[in-house]
């Protein structure tokens, strides 16, 4: 039963990292658009098909060029080059604005909430694992 509390809380802590640092990154950071400049992809793992992401240049604080390499890898590609992509940036954080962003915070929160929701529910029910 430990070992449930121990990774319900760290799927919990991760997910809520994530919301904390996607929140302020939208509501401190700036908002622009950038210009799709290259699709990278990769393959393996339990995909057969490559998967891809863009890379983005934007201009950032002061005008300044800047490039953010996107780790969200989709297939079909969502971008080609030359799209417009919005963005949010926070210093060095950067976030490309789509519903997408948000999937691994979610999964990691679902994940704590499953795991905790067991916990409840095998001590509420005086189930034991550790017989």
């Amino acid at each position: 039963m430990q070992a449930l509390k121990w990774l319900s809380m760290v799927f919990l802590v991760v997910a809520a990292y994530g919301c904390l640092k996607k929140g302020w990154i939208i509501l401190a950071g700036t908002s622009t658009t950038g210009w799709v400049t290259e699709i990278r992809s990769k393959s393996g793992g339990f995909k057969t098909t490559p998967s891809y992401a863009p890379v983005i240049a934007y201009k950032g604080a002061g005008g300044y060029p800047k490039v953010y390499e996107s780790n969200m890898y989709s297939s079909p590609a969502r971008y080609k080059v030359g799209d417009k992509a919005p963005l949010w940036y926070w210093k060095e954080w950067v976030l490309l604005k789509s519903i997408s962003m948000w999937t691994n915070t979610i999964i990691t929160g679902v994940f704590g909430l499953f795991f905790v929701l067991v916990g409840y529910l095998t001590k509420k029910k005086d189930l034991r694992f550790d017989h």
